[in-house]
């Protein structure tokens, strides 16, 4: 395997053959490899449109089954007898076919609703018996169809994010007859940790502090429903890779629970840890594989022991709330290169007899190669660069002359690259300056929100000629018309750079990037900017005689998308028959011109919002 590729994040579901093409376990199994160029090579000829994004799901639940094997791993060596019950915030990702392969799996304890859209969705999926965890900010209507569940044959928690909540739902359950089930969310100290290390601790828009949570035992009490209280709630913050502030927020947490115990809250018996599960991007550590799991729950387990056990208070089921950490890697998005700029060739290919005298001294430096720094050689480039740009602004050369100097520059530089250098930082800025453009058909904006939004990274790897040497360096950028919509930073063996090293492109046929781990959030928050819709997204399924079935959801139309907006389509196809019978009126169009225009337009209201394939004759 070629080291230039890092797959620690990879490990089971994806990786490389010996002829350097990456192949996808569904199921996490050797022997369930699929080839991604050939997949991705079927899928066209069958009808689909890159932008593709590629879903497994038994990916899911390979996950989960990872996560409840190794809490019950940690649970038997620590000998700790309360249940694992898993829960999935819908928030994470709520496309129809991620939860519905959810709602079946039976290692899933239940859902977490954070909004009104969310618990009604929750409503359609729980089965007898499971939770329901009622976050977020409530109204009446949001507590009545929480505790309509309850009705139902589910178990919903209403989790207290403030204390004014409190009198509210206990308010609604009396009027419906209903003991409701309370949680509490505690605000713990400064313990925040991760990338969103903001929305835990002190900072937190959400939680109650201690005065709080000892105000809402008393509430509680005072109307005689403290035996309705049976959950702790906390949350530490999301893309935990290091767990010593997990530590300490256990400890804290569950001095709260055992306190709560002894105020008299003698059924509470949930511990709801929250989410926090870290996923690998290639950049974070360990985060996601089996070490880091063995630790997160062990860091758990250990410290809720610690806390209860010496005073014989019986230790609480626990529930997660890792929405990242099941769905993040079960979604690929495939992008074509439509275009590349080619970086520029480091040899001259000008004729010295030929340079003007304006340009001697730029071509002199460029051919010589002087030793030195090379951040000296770039800046005396520079110089001869601005120099010779002055002279062009004052008209003392022409435009073929100024073209011929950039040309120069850009040559010194490529050679400057060429050079064995310890200046690491001068490398690193002319890897930048010199990097192929590659022009991908996709939008940033709608299919990789998190990396213009956070500088989230995410893996990024040529779908095949991986066992070849990577001799270039290359930026991806999207179709949309902002100078923003690409990718700017790149998880790599040695960290991340501003630059993706790539094997050459094979210009006889399509060239295709996968971008991994897009299965968390990115569904649910991106945008329609500069009207690009979702793309054409395929589920795929293998079965254990390695047979592949699919489901083909199609890309949004440009109608779908210009309506959502607000427009109507009547309204368009009604202002362009009015410009064609008026282009008529003038005699500017023949009859078979107007229709013509008229059947284009139609068809390409309904087509795709991604470039597609020429097919001009």
């Amino acid at each position: 395997m070629n080291d230039s590729w890092e797959f620690d994040w990879a490990t089971p579901f994806f990786g490389m053959n010996p002829t350097g093409r990456l192949w996808v376990s569904p199921t996490g199994r050797a022997e369930q490899q699929l080839d991604l160029p050939n997949l991705i090579k079927n899928l066209i000829l069958e009808g689909c449109r890159p932008p593709l994004l590629l879903a497994f799901p038994q990916i899911i639940q390979a996950r989960l089954e990872m996560l409840r094997s190794t809490m019950e791993q940690v649970q038997n060596q620590a000998d700790y007898n309360g249940a694992y019950r898993p829960v999935y915030p819908i928030k994470v990702n709520q496309h129809d076919q991620v939860l519905g392969c959810l709602k079946e799996e039976p290692n899933l304890a239940g859902f977490e609703a954070g909004s009104k859209p969310e618990l009604m969705l929750a409503l359609s999926l729980l089965k007898p018996g499971h939770l329901l965890i009622c976050n977020g900010y409530k109204d009446t209507e949001y507590l009545q169809m929480a505790l309509y569940g309850q009705l139902l044959g589910y178990r919903p928690i209403i989790v207290i994010e403030r204390l004014s909540e409190l009198s509210l739902a206990l308010q609604v359950a009396e009027t419906m007859n209903i003991e409701a089930e309370i949680g509490l969310r505690a605000r713990l100290a400064d313990h925040g940790s991760g990338r969103w290390s903001s929305s835990a601790g002190d900072l937190s828009k959400f939680g109650l502090t201690t005065p709080e949570i000892v105000a809402a035992v008393g509430e509680l009490k005072a109307k005689n429903k403290l035996h309705c209280l049976r959950l702790l709630h906390f949350h530490i913050g999301s893309q935990l890779t290091e767990l010593d502030s997990t530590d300490q927020a256990v400890a804290e947490a569950s001095q709260i629970y055992r306190g709560l115990i002894e105020m008299g809250a003698e059924r509470l018996d949930f511990m709801d840890v929250g989410g926090g599960l870290a996923v690998d991007y290639g950049d974070e550590g360990d985060g996601g594989g089996d070490a880091y799991l063995k630790r997160y729950f062990t860091s758990i387990i250990s410290g809720i022991q610690r806390s209860l056990r010496p005073h014989k208070i019986p230790v609480p089921d626990l529930i997660t709330e890792a929405g990242r950490a099941l769905v993040a890697h079960h979604a690929i998005l495939i992008v074509e290169v439509i275009d590349a700029s080619a970086r520029p060739s480091p040899e001259p290919t000008w004729q010295r007899d030929e340079c003007p005298e304006e340009l001697k001294a730029l071509d002199w430096l460029v051919r010589s190669a002087p030793t030195g720094k090379t951040s000296d050689q770039i800046g005396a480039l520079q110089s001869l660069r601005k120099q010779l740009g002055r002279e062009f602004e004052s008209g003392a050369i022409g435009l073929e002359h100024m073209a011929l100097a950039e040309q120069m520059y850009w040559s010194g530089l490529a050679r400057l690259l060429q050079r064995p250098d310890s200046d690491t930082q001068a490398t690193l800025n002319l890897e930048k300056l010199l990097a192929d453009c590659l022009y991908c058909n996709f939008s940033l904006f709608q299919s990789l929100p998190d990396h213009w939004a956070l500088s989230q990274l995410f893996p990024i790897l040529p779908v095949e000629g991986l066992d070849k040497t990577p001799n270039r360096r290359a930026r991806i950028v999207d179709i949309t018309c902002d100078s923003d919509g690409g990718i700017m930073r790149y998880p790599q063996v040695l960290g991340a750079k501003e630059t993706l090293p790539i094997p050459p492109l094979d210009t006889n046929k399509p060239n295709y990037f996968a971008v991994f781990l897009t299965g968390a959030y990115q569904d649910s928050i991106g945008d329609l900017h500069n009207l690009f819709g979702d793309s054409d997204r395929v589920t795929l399924w293998i079965t254990s005689s390695n047979e592949v079935t699919k489901e083909v959801i199609p890309g949004q139309s440009i109608a779908t998308v210009i309506e959502a907006m607000g427009h109507r389509k009547e309204a368009l196809i009604k202002a362009l028959e009015d410009a064609l019978l008026r282009a008529q009126k003038n005699q500017l169009l023949r009859p078979d011109q107007a229709a013509s225009i008229r059947d284009d337009y139609h068809r390409n209201l309904e087509g795709y919002t991604y470039l597609e394939a020429n097919d001009l004759p």
